[in-house]
């Protein structure tokens, strides 16, 4: 019963079913006459083995939807798999094993699937409303990227960026780049007759040059060698925390009930806001890098983003930066 029941009305968080769950043994023992002290551990133990069995046996079946596509069993039968292989850090060489294997759609886990195949991609993309997987980095009580968005909110939101990735606004960001990377080879020259950590004078290249073009700059990490306020580590731990959490959406309402991580993600998108007020307060209006389009500072939109609004788009382009960054030195 509580197997149909949580698979037809799926929760959106954790609390609920785990009360629920833990709740139910107790109560058939009282109900039932038994006694709480010598039957309640054998209870709870026949009650999560006949649950989990149910569970195993029903993912496993030919009557699960996803029956049809193939994969390894331990992916079908727990999502937990794939959070272990997200938690290694090789998660994306563990999916391609399984590709070269099974072929393009592949059952990575009870009910998700991984496709590499190029003619769906448009269809999937164009067509079906975002996971809440998309939910992992953002607070419920702050505004959304554009990368949770889905439907027309997600098209209103990509105006201002299509905007800002024409071939016209690329050319415009070119001083910044040139600044920058020149910036680096003299930094690097200043290091030729030592070791260097070429990673991390990459990794600085590209938050100071993500720094200028989403927010007015301001981050310094190269004039300084080294991450100074440890921004580079608040958004590499940023990044991985998403991603791990991402892999069991329905703990994401949870988590965030919890004092701490609630407090740590509410502070990550504050300090977007903090430095896209610095950016409006530090730089001319009408200057025009990306942060120029993400705030519709033209006024092609009918309704102007908000700042909140803004600086959730800011940080996506910092966050994209690290995940970009790290999968080429990944590869």
């Amino acid at each position: 019963i509580n197997h149909w029941f949580f698979r037809k009305y799926e929760p959106l968080g954790a609390t609920f079913p785990f009360l629920i769950i833990v709740a139910q043994p107790p109560a058939v023992l009282v109900f039932g006459g038994g006694s709480l002290v010598s039957d309640l551990l054998y209870t709870y133990v026949v009650f999560l083995c006949s649950l989990g069995l149910s569970i195993v046996v029903y993912r496993l079946s030919p009557l699960h939807p996803l029956a049809q596509f193939p994969g390894p069993t331990i992916g079908k039968i727990t999502q937990l798999w794939t959070l272990w292989q997200t938690l290694q850090g090789y998660k994306y060489l563990y999916h391609k094993s399984l590709h070269d294997k099974y072929g393009p759609y592949v059952r990575i886990g009870p009910n998700e699937i991984s496709v590499i195949d190029a003619p769906a991609v448009q269809k999937i993309l164009g067509g079906l409303d975002k996971g809440r997987y998309y939910e992992s980095g953002r607070h419920k009580l702050t505004p959304p990227a554009i990368v949770c968005l889905s439907g027309e909110a997600h098209a209103d939101r990509r105006r201002v960026w299509n905007r800002a990735m024409t071939t016209a606004s690329l050319k415009e960001y070119e001083p910044l780049i040139v600044k920058r990377a020149l910036e680096l080879v003299s930094r690097l020259h200043g290091h030729q007759h030592a070791p260097i950590d070429f990673v991390a004078w990459i990794d600085f290249f590209a938050l100071d040059l993500m720094g200028d073009l989403a927010f007015g700059g301001k981050f310094e990490m190269m004039k300084d060698g080294q991450d100074s306020d440890g921004l580079g580590k608040r958004i590499r731990w940023f990044v991985k925390a998403s991603n791990v959490v991402g892999q069991v959406p329905w703990l994401i309402s949870t988590l965030q009930s919890i004092p701490g991580v609630d407090q740590v993600v509410r502070e990550f998108n504050s300090f977007g806001q903090n430095l896209a007020k610095k950016r409006i307060e530090n730089v001319a209006m009408g200057t025009k890098d990306l942060w120029y389009h993400l705030a519709d500072e033209a006024g092609l939109e009918n309704e102007k983003p908000s700042l909140e609004n803004s600086a959730a788009d800011g940080i996506v382009a910092l966050v994209a930066r690290a995940r970009s960054l790290c999968s080429a030195q990944d590869s």
